[in-house]
């Protein structure tokens, strides 16, 4: 299970949850012009908003700049993937410059070069909230998503790969949301 995350506050007064293993550096306080701070790893960030400063995040392949909002940074050594919940965050490929804006609703994908844009997938968030809506999602892909909360073991064996989940999981423990799956599906457990 999640351990409730406690977030962090930045001395601007942004707030921010990490996801395990992942790591901010962030300076005690920030200078006059701008606020910066570098991620690996996931993070939920909400942004204070300060007009006169923006906020800006490196990661290995983008640059992510705000003034004030709420989005999640997905980071690792090949993508990153911006997921936003609130503003405009304008995201930057570092290896060809180039940028774009996403708002509420929207996924910036940067992989090397490039970024494309998509629609939010709903639980872009759930390692922060512990809660998770699947609309017929292929099992295989639910018990991925699900994976990433319950790491302490959701091991299946899959028997009908066609079996699709309907189901919304908050604050399940692990016991009940095997206890769904297998309900659901034909599942053996490895």
């Amino acid at each position: 299970g999640a351990d409730n995350r406690e977030p962090i506050k930045l001395a601007d007064g942004t707030m921010v949850w990490l996801n395990r293993n992942a790591t901010l550096s962030y300076p005690k306080e920030f200078t006059s012009d701008q606020r910066k701070v570098s991620l690996e790893g996931e993070a939920f960030f909400d942004v204070f908003k300060d007009p006169n400063r923006s906020f800006i995040i490196e990661s290995v392949h983008a640059e992510i700049k705000v003034l004030g909002t709420s989005f999640n940074v997905k980071s690792s050594d090949s993508t990153a993937i911006i997921s936003v919940t609130s503003g405009l965050v304008e995201v930057k490929a570092k290896q060809s410059n180039l940028s774009d804006t996403f708002s509420r609703g929207e996924e910036a994908q940067v992989v090397n070069a490039n970024i494309t844009k998509q629609r939010l997938s709903p639980n872009f968030q759930s390692w922060r909230t512990g809660e998770f809506s699947f609309e017929n999602t292929p099992i295989q892909k639910a018990i991925q998503d699900l994976t990433h909360y319950y790491p302490e073991g959701l091991s299946y064996e899959v028997k009908t790969s066609n079996c699709r989940l309907t189901a919304t999981i908050k604050n399940m423990n692990l016991s009940e949301v095997k206890e769904l799956l297998e309900s659901v599906c034909d599942l053996e457990s490895i």
